[in-house]
């Protein structure tokens, strides 16, 4: 083969191997400003030894946005001098092509083409230090438009071939499409951002013997925005469900998702605050509208009259639980997934707290920064145990400590700290059920209570009625000790705790108007805001009754 046919077979591959590579850094790049990286870093060295990318100015002169080449130091310099000599003159290659939209060649540079360019003796002399030979300016486009100009410097082969001016034509090609792919991906990615911080909690609730600190932290910029959430919903009666859970998939189809599940959560907890059924709720909601859809979950409600947490897991990562005394635990019983589980048949956990315990939900992208689980765990725990007690934020804390750079994941963080409740707050009355003198007295204080703030006749006759009926109904279902409690917040809560084997609340009168059964929760049911039973943490029954307007 002649000299000349192997200078052409070695420039062939040269370029072939060029846009083999090119290929693969445009198809990798999902952001705008790493695509630009991306082009200029394509060329070098198979095309030329410089490449950049020059961009408009608001002023209407085109500034560099890429400068690529071997030697970071004549970068540095090349950065230095081209921001304050912008491309202007008509005369200047890329501003032709910037208007044009065509490529300009110029095969072999000379020290008069650079002088007739040169803005100041600072800039000629830079680029004859670089040693200018030739350049090849082709037009980058996206949307159909003309955004800017790539500008190759010096080909290997001396002179700018027709092959390589092809072959970054090509390359602009290709990024045109990777240029619009990643706006495309920006534009999703900036939706989605603000559909999902729209669709979490303005705020946490301020709540009496409980503190609540949340942060959610967005994936990276090469990661869509997932399905990540938390929120905190205060009831009626003194009790707090949360929920923290993680849509699979990600981008705008995945917040939405996420904003319709826990929107879900929040309305089911409304109707009825026990973990496992609003999981079991939210998951047939689920399968209903989007049955090839996984998420993960985990609710809580926390009860401050008792300082019980009870929990259900669907396929999340446990909550963590401090102890005031630093021990660390973690709060297992897990269930499959939102989508995947059948109808559970167990009950919810429960765990008693106390003050400066501290429970801390989150999503897995919290433990998954370095792609280790198990160290990422580790870090969490080490986290957890570093934030002082009664700190004011520490998931904020926590969110510092794990997450010291960007996560490719977004993470959601919430974090539940018992406090002392105020004794102002409450009045409690303990006594056996059986002792009516005892039960007599709690009720004429507690009535007498009610007045001295501010509850008219008919209001507080009533709240006397759902007294006696409650107390009454302990002693018929579930005679031994009872404990009342009166929480005296904006909306006075009647608590009626035993420890008998229960009670189900009845919300309509008996099929037999001659039953003696149910007509007494149906009474204290009708004449209170809200009324609901469950059951406590080691057996027996738990009354909440909100009572009417003053």
């Amino acid at each position: 083969m002649s000299e000349a046919g192997e200078e052409g077979r070695l420039a062939a591959e040269r370029i072939l191997q060029f846009l083999l590579d090119a290929g693969d850094l445009l198809a990798s790049s999902l952001d705008v400003d790493r695509t630009f990286e991306a082009i200029a870093r394509a060329a070098v060295p198979y095309l030329a030894e410089w490449a950049g990318i020059f961009l408009p100015q608001p002023d209407g002169s085109l500034g560099a946005r890429v400068i690529v080449h071997h030697d970071p130091a004549l970068v540095e310099r090349t950065w230095d001098v081209v921001r304050r000599y912008p491309a202007t003159r008509a005369s200047d290659g890329i501003v032709a092509v910037m208007r044009t939209g065509q490529s300009r060649v110029v095969p072999r540079v000379t020290a008069e083409m650079l002088a007739a360019v040169a803005q100041s003796e600072e800039q000629l002399q830079l680029m004859l230090d670089a040693g200018i030979r030739s350049v090849i300016s082709v037009p980058l486009h996206s949307g159909g438009q003309t955004i800017g100009v790539l500008q190759l410097v010096n080909s290997p082969q001396g002179e700018a071939t027709d092959a390589e001016r092809r072959a970054a034509e090509l390359l602009a090609a290709r990024a045109s499409v990777a240029l619009d792919n990643a706006r495309l991906f920006a534009r999703e990615r900036q939706i989605a951002t603000a559909f999902q911080q729209a669709a979490l909690p303005a705020s946490l609730p301020a709540l009496v013997g409980l503190a609540l600190d949340a942060v959610y932290v967005p994936g990276s910029n090469e990661s869509l925005v997932g399905g990540d959430w938390y929120d905190a919903i205060p009831l009626r009666d003194g009790r707090l469900v949360v929920s923290v859970g993680d849509v699979a998939g990600s981008g705008l189809e995945a917040a939405v998702l996420m904003s319709a599940m826990r929107q879900a959560v929040r309305t089911i907890a409304l109707v009825h605050a026990d973990p496992m059924t609003i999981l079991d709720a939210a998951d047939r909601a689920l399968k209903n509208e989007h049955p090839d859809r996984v998420v993960t979950a985990v609710v809580g409600v926390y009860d401050p009259v008792e300082q019980e947490l009870s929990y259900a897991l669907a396929g999340h990562p446990p909550p963590l639980l401090r102890r005031a005394g630093g021990e660390i635990e973690a709060l297992e019983g897990s269930d499959l997934p939102l989508g995947l589980r059948a109808r559970a048949a167990g009950a919810a956990a429960s765990i008693r707290l106390g003050p400066g315990d501290l429970v801390l939900f989150y999503t897995d992208g919290a433990t998954e920064v370095s792609r280790d689980v198990v160290e990422g765990e580790r870090q969490l725990r080490a986290a957890l145990a570093a934030v002082p007690l009664h700190a004011a934020d520490p998931a904020r804390a926590i969110q510092r400590a794990v997450l010291a750079e960007r996560t490719s994941d977004d993470v959601a963080i919430l974090a539940l700290t018992v406090v002392p409740f105020p004794a102002e707050r409450r009045a409690v009355w303990s006594f056996a059920s059986e002792d009516a003198r005892a039960a007599r007295a709690a009720r004429h204080e507690f009535v007498a209570l009610l007045v001295a703030r501010g509850f008219d006749a008919s209001a507080a006759y009533a709240a006397e009625l759902i007294f006696g009926e409650l107390v009454s109904n302990v002693t018929r279902h579930a005679p031994g000790p009872v404990e009342v409690v009166c929480d005296l917040g904006t909306e006075p809560v009647l608590h009626v705790l035993d420890r008998g084997p229960g009670f189900a609340l009845i919300t309509h009168l008996p099929t037999d108007v001659l039953a003696e059964r149910g007509r007494g929760l149906y009474l204290v049911w009708s004449l209170s805001e809200e009324l609901n039973v469950s059951r406590r943490y080691g057996g027996g029954a738990h009354a909440r009754a909100v009572l009417a307007g003053r």
